[in-house]
């Protein structure tokens, strides 16, 4: 593979891990209730200027972060190049700072979280198909502690009155954005020009 391939597929996993950390979601005006809950971490120029070896130093971190912290932790995200690490203890808090990343406490942990998504889940497949498939993005952000659905605009007040009529996640917020659209399968019969 050439220097300059190997750079390119290194630029693109870079840019890929960072958006699964941050919840691959970015900000957004579509917001329903307040302002936005998940956001990308920086400017594109910024994500730019950061050195493909620092961000992927940075993933590494997180994940090594993730793996020792087990049930502490929440969710890590990179913002001004610099790691930061939701946790639910103030000893995770310090091993996150010894590590040299930044601390954020918390209340849930991702499996917390992750439970959620997945109970949110199961009651979109209960509803009435014309509400289910109002539902496109399911997604959570540890740094809130809150599970984001993406909803047809038109939907929403639809999808309001059953989340507060069966409270699906508990105790965990659910956050409505309007949706952009369901995402669709890239078309692998049309090639681009080299």
């Amino acid at each position: 593979m050439s220097r300059i391939k190997a750079a390119a597929v290194t630029a693109l996993l870079t840019v890929a891990g960072t958006l699964a950390m941050t919840a691959c979601a970015p900000a957004s005006e579509n917001s329903v209730d307040g302002p936005p809950m998940i956001t990308t971490s920086g400017s594109p120029a910024t994500m730019q200027s950061e050195s493909s070896q620092d961000a992927t130093e940075l993933l590494l971190l997180n994940d090594r972060l993730r793996e020792e912290l087990g049930g502490a932790y929440s969710q890590g995200w990179i913002e001004s190049g610099k790691l930061h690490v939701a946790v639910t203890t103030e000893e995770a808090a310090q091993v996150v700072s010894d590590a040299g990343a930044a601390p954020r406490i918390v209340e849930l942990n991702s499996q917390q979280l992750e439970d959620s998504v997945s109970s949110l889940a199961a009651w979109q497949g209960k509803l009435k198909p014309e509400l289910a498939t109002s539902i496109h993005r399911i997604s959570f952000d540890g740094r809130t502690g809150t599970v984001t659905i993406a909803v047809a605009k038109d939907k929403i007040p639809s999808v309001q009155a059953a989340l507060q009529r069966d409270d699906p996640t508990g105790k965990v917020p659910v956050e409505i954005v309007i949706s952009d659209g369901l995402a669709t399968p890239m078309d692998s019969t049309q090639t681009s020009a080299p």
